[in-house]
């Protein structure tokens, strides 16, 4: 009996809306030698019957039932079954174009390539708009300039692991590559393909990618396994999948080989998940622990060789926050993102001057950095009337200000009438008036 070609391994919990779709997109590929494994994860709605009805009219679909796990756990459920060649793995929510898997396919085929990549597109469920591409998904730009490339490849200046999300609906895997080195996906609720995908593209001597758009990717999904999870996220996930990878790359005995790839992956998801857990009581839960342990584990505390670093703003982003400017690492990532900035009052204050900044709003964080990183005068306090609903160590009450000693105060508002009784209350507080310092603000 010929082998299939490609076994097509979809998780499913509580997919009734998508399932269908979902099948229907496969049955209509370009390339038919396939099984279709739906591996349902313990379902309470219709999902389980859609497709016994699919499987009675198609012998290429399978279900598969399994207690409620993981999607992580229902995926390799699927990969232990699997008689296919190759091996594609689909999100229930998401469908293929219909040349997509012939396409992967004779890729593989052609250069015997144990990965291959694709580029995708997006479609909002609820909006109906379609992006063709996302850029972000896969950075073409990036890939070795070959047709059949390793992780070894990549250049001094680029971290192999930021190249492609760490998702696997995009790729095609070689199945025997992926049984022999036991790579399989982690069984926890969310970033459960991270450990999956980047072994996997660490191992392979042989990766091929497609300059095509070949699936689309549903956003703002209801319903979806994947979400589900999502909804339950834990900071431990992403940290555990961090240090699994760390740890199967030095089982492997290829760790210090792509360090630095590693490492700058691992900085910038913190940092990601920083910003995720942003303004929630996560955080201080990811702080305390990144502090009490795990930024030693994931190796990121002491980093032997900093021109290993590519982007040293995630270094010095993920120093801020552990050692206690949490509040100001975040700032400074929202001001980097900003379009307009406000200028600070250069004209109207000496250069190597001492002040004292008043203010924490948006106004404020924008003298703030701007004095911060050029130097241009000493910020002795930064005050706030309201400093008790920052996370800072650095802004404090007027009254501990003032025992600064300064050559100006610096009054970071947009609107001239509260300057007008802030000024009140710093003269009644015995401030000389020719010491403070405020403008309408302008943009820089």
């Amino acid at each position: 009996m010929k082998q299939l070609q490609v076994s097509v391994i979809i998780p499913m919990y509580n997919a009734e809306q998508y399932v269908g779709g979902c099948i229907e997109s496969i049955q209509k590929q370009e390339l038919s030698n396939l099984e279709i494994i739906c591996v349902d994860d313990g379902s309470s709605d219709s999902t389980k019957a859609i497709v016994s009805e699919y499987a009675k009219k198609d012998y290429r679909v399978k279900l598969i039932e399994c207690p409620h796990k993981s999607a992580g756990a229902a995926r390799n459920s699927g990969i232990k079954i699997a008689t296919g060649e190759y091996l594609a793995i689909l999100d229930v929510d998401d469908y293929y174009h219909v040349d997509m898997l012939a396409t992967l396919y004779d890729k593989a085929k052609a250069f015997d390539a144990d990965i291959v990549l694709c580029k995708s597109g997006e479609i909002d469920e609820n909006s109906g708009e379609k992006r063709d591409v996302v850029e972000w998904h896969i950075y073409e730009e990036k890939l070795p300039q070959k047709e059949v490339f390793s992780i070894k490849d990549f250049g001094k200046s680029v971290s192999a692991f930021q190249v492609c999300v760490g998702w696997a609906w995009d790729k095609l895997f070689k199945r025997d590559f992926i049984i022999s080195n036991e790579i399989l996906f982690q069984d926890q609720p969310s970033i459960n393909d991270l450990l999956f995908v980047y072994s996997a593209l660490a191992k392979a001597d042989r990766i091929s990618f497609v300059p095509s758009t070949l699936l689309d990717k549903r956003i703002r999904k209801k319903g979806a396994i994947t979400t589900d999870y999502a909804q339950t996220k834990s900071h431990k996930d992403f940290l555990n999948a961090l240090f699994a990878l760390k740890s199967r790359l030095e089982t492997w005995g290829i760790y210090d080989d792509i360090k630095k790839d590693y490492l700058n992956y691992a900085l910038y998801f913190v940092k990601y998940n920083i910003e995720q857990f942003y303004g929630t009581n996560k955080l201080k839960e990811l702080l305390n622990d990144l502090k009490s342990g795990w930024g030693e584990k994931l190796g990121i505390d002491n980093i032997e060789c900093e021109t290993e670093i590519i982007c040293e703003s995630d270094l010095v982003f993920y120093k801020d926050m552990v050692s206690g400017n949490a509040q100001e690492a975040i700032w400074l990532v929202q001001l980097r993102n900003k379009k307009e900035h406000f200028l600070f009052p250069y004209e109207e204050v000496e250069k190597g001057s001492k002040i004292i900044l008043y203010g924490a709003g948006n106004v404020g964080r924008d003298f703030y950095f701007q004095i911060k990183h050029s130097s241009y005068c000493s910020i002795q306090a930064w005050v706030d009337k309201n400093f008790m609903q920052y996370d800072s160590q650095v802004i404090c009450s007027l009254d501990n200000g003032l025992y600064k000693q300064y050559d100006y105060i610096v009054v970071a508002i947009s609107e001239e009438k509260v300057f007008k009784q802030i000024e009140v209350d710093l003269l009644k507080n015995g401030v000389e008036k020719n010491k403070i310092i405020w403008r309408n603000p302008k943009y820089l």
